[in-house]
């Protein structure tokens, strides 16, 4: 797998000049991205991730815009299918539960959802049978280590209840945050959780 930066987070920590508009700027920087994940997936690549940090920052914020919601439609249209590849838009560090209708109508194989940030409650509320869904619900910001049994049981709720083409547990972000240490440990419980899971 390889991850790069969706086109609207990268928009949105850019300073782009010479554009006419965001649209014209978002649609030119999803062309580039779409043009590495081309060439990853030509170098052996399976699966693209697009980092999408933004969106969901601004909806936490009270910020968010219908012009925000179309600039990033407009760059996942352009990068969100690779042929030979599954695409995956993973959204982390806010929460994604008023805007998951219109994230599942967007061009990419899987969803990612930080279930540290969006509530279980408006996760369950949804259909992923169109999509396979990613679930942080192992905090990567915490040295804390959950509870496996409890995070086995909400994942045993999302599977039953919303019917995702797969389930995929994962840290709600990057592991890096809290060190080397941490990091081994969060993924020796994501393991410890798919075993109990799977029983």
């Amino acid at each position: 797998m390889a991850i790069l930066p969706s086109p609207y987070t990268l928009l949105a920590l850019s300073d782009t000049k010479g554009y006419s508009n965001q649209t014209e700027a978002v649609a030119n920087l999803a062309k580039v991205l779409h043009a590495e994940a081309v060439h990853l997936v030509s170098k052996g690549i399976k699966r693209i991730q697009y980092d999408e940090p933004a969106i969901v920052v601004k909806q936490s914020l009270g910020s968010l815009t219908k012009d925000d919601l179309d600039l990033l439609q407009r760059g996942i249209e352009i990068c969100g299918k690779v042929d030979g590849a599954t695409t995956s838009l993973h959204t982390y560090f806010g929460d994604a539960g008023p805007i998951i209708p219109y994230l599942l109508n967007l061009p990419v194989d899987c969803l990612g959802i930080d279930g540290t940030e969006t509530s279980i409650a408006e996760i369950l509320k949804h259909d992923y049978s169109d999509k396979e869904l990613a679930l942080g619900l192992l905090d990567a910001r915490s040295t804390s280590l959950e509870n496996p049994l409890e995070i086995a049981e909400q994942l045993r709720r999302v599977a039953d209840q919303t019917h995702p083409k797969k389930l995929w547990l994962t840290p709600n972000a990057g592991t890096e945050y809290r060190g080397y240490t941490s990091g081994i440990r969060k993924l020796r419980l994501l393991n410890e959780i798919k075993v109990m899971f799977n029983e």
